[in-house]
């Protein structure tokens, strides 16, 4: 999951993130990024309450 401060609608939000979907091309692996104010609103789901929870911060800034 990446977290940024953004305006893009949700598939136009991996424009940006093209290399990172290119390593990840043969995995399988989902990613997702939110606007952390639109995080809030979803973050009751199961799958989004577990990545919050249990996932590791790989990088900040």
């Amino acid at each position: 999951m990446i977290i940024i401060e953004t305006d893009k609608r949700f598939f136009d939000r991996y424009d940006e993130y093209e290399e990172i979907q290119q390593v990840l091309a043969d995995r399988s692996v989902d990613m997702l990024i939110y606007p952390s104010d639109e995080l809030e609103k979803i973050a009751h789901r199961f799958f989004i309450k577990r990545i919050i929870e249990k996932g590791e911060v790989v990088y900040e800034c």
